[in-house]
This record gives C-alpha cells, structure tokens and sequence, in this order.
C-alpha cells in the first residue's frame, strides 16, 4: 500500500499504479523473452561436448573475411550514420543492406546536401585502404592447387563486398554475404543454410575465422571444423591459429 500513498500524493491513484506496474511487467517480460530464444541461439561458451577437428574427409574450407584474410574497415559507417541520420541501429542496417549506391543510401537517410561529399568520401578512402593480409592470397592459392573447395562467409553491407571479390575471386568458388541471407552469421540457421548451399555433411567442412562466436562457436555446434584465428584479447577457441600460415601445418599439407 506504501508505492500506492506515494503515487497518490502524485496525483496519481491506484488504477493507474496497477496497469503501470503491469506495463513494466510484460516489457520486462519481452525483452526476456527476445535474450531467450534469440541472443541465447548464437552460443557463447565452448561445450566440453564439442568433439575434436576430424580432418580426414575435409574438402570445403569456409574463411571469414574482414580480420580473417583481410584487414578491417576502420571507418564505423554504421555508427557515423546513426548519428547523421539520427537513426537506429536497425534503420542503418536495412538501409545499408538494400542498396551499394552509397548517394542512394544517403539520400533515403535524409543526410543534408551539405554533409554528404565528406561522408562519401571518408568511406570511398576506406574502402580503398582495405588489403589482404600478406599470407591470405598465398594460403588461397596452395589450397586451391591442393584440390580445396573455397568458400567466404562475411557479415557484411555491400558496400563492402567490393574487395572481397576483387581480392579473392580467383581462389574462391563461392562467396556467402549476410546482406543476401535470411538468417545471419551467429543463427544456427545460417549454418545449415550453409552447409546446403555447398552441397556437402558437417564433417567435410573447415570454418576459419577471427569471431569467437559466429565464426568458430556457432560452426562447430552445427557440426563443422572450426579454427579460430585468435587476437590478444577477449576469448579464445580450444582449436586455433595464431596466424593463417599456420592452417596448413594444422592440416599437414
């Protein structure tokens, strides 16, 4: 009764202290519910379950892009733009994801006249600074000599596909954008959509890539081989490189 006399000395009685305690619960209880069943699909934690890497009947090798086989983007578009436009998260995505006409793009946002040359040009600068780590194009082309299927999965606008393909479509049968997908990098989906595409078992599959989560966790729960090429910092996987080199003395090859 004690929150009901303070409401009230507010000016507000009872009823209303009811459906407002009731409006925070079932808030509460949405947003418990999106962790549950959508943050809580992409895992966070290396099962002891999770068997060994099994090379034997490896014939695909799946790399992540951006901080795997190139260096990354150092310009945040996504939080240039938010700010810019006054947007969410949510907003930047679907309008980045839509197009890679980056005038169209900020056009649709509202971004002033004004604005716009030093925007589009601070991410042409970018775009144009990105490079395949030294050891990427050598690695690609001894594995593709040696009979690998190569393929790249990238969480990724397309603005940004660009040096991706001009980099690497010589080496690469087979590139997989998240701006193309229906479920993304880190969905348990994602994988067996994947794994489909490709044509072949879990088993037969390397997935290689500097996320902890989506591109060495998420993998290896939907069965895959995973490598995670490690950083200095933040979590590291069970089975790891510390540079791509070394994938070819994991592989024995």
């Amino acid at each position: 009764m004690f929150p009901v006399f303070c409401l009230s000395l507010w000016g507000l009685d009872s009823d209303f202290f009811f459906w407002l305690v009731h409006a925070f619960f079932y808030t509460w209880l949405v947003f418990r519910l999106y962790f549950v069943f959508f943050l809580m699909n992409e895992p966070r934690e290396e099962p002891e379950s999770f068997w060994k890497n099994n090379y034997d009947q490896l014939s695909h090798i799946i790399f992540d892009a951006y901080g795997t086989l190139l260096s990354p983007s150092k310009y945040n578009i996504w939080q240039e733009l938010g700010k810019r436009a006054k947007a969410t998260r949510e907003e930047v995505w679907r309008a980045l994801a839509a197009s890679d006409d980056l005038q169209e793009i900020l056009d649709k946002m509202a971004i002033p006249k004004a604005s716009q040359k030093e925007f589009i040009e601070k991410v042409r600068d970018d775009i144009a600074q990105i490079q395949p780590h030294p050891d990427a194009i050598p690695l690609l082309k001894y594995l593709k000599e040696r009979k690998y299927s190569l393929a790249i999965d990238s969480f990724l606008i397309p603005l940004y596909a660009g040096p991706i393909k001009e980099h690497f479509s010589d080496y690469v049968e087979k590139f997989v954008f998240s701006f193309e997908q229906q479920h993304m990098k880190g969905e348990s989906q994602h994988y067996s959509d994947l794994l489909q595409s490709l044509n072949i078992p879990a088993h037969q599959a390397l997935f290689v890539g500097d996320h902890y989560r989506r591109d060495y966790l998420a993998s290896k729960a939907a069965g895959m081989n995973a490598l995670h090429l490690s950083n200095k910092w933040g979590k590291v996987g069970k089975e790891k490189l510390t540079t791509l080199d070394e994938l070819l003395t994991v592989l024995n090859i």
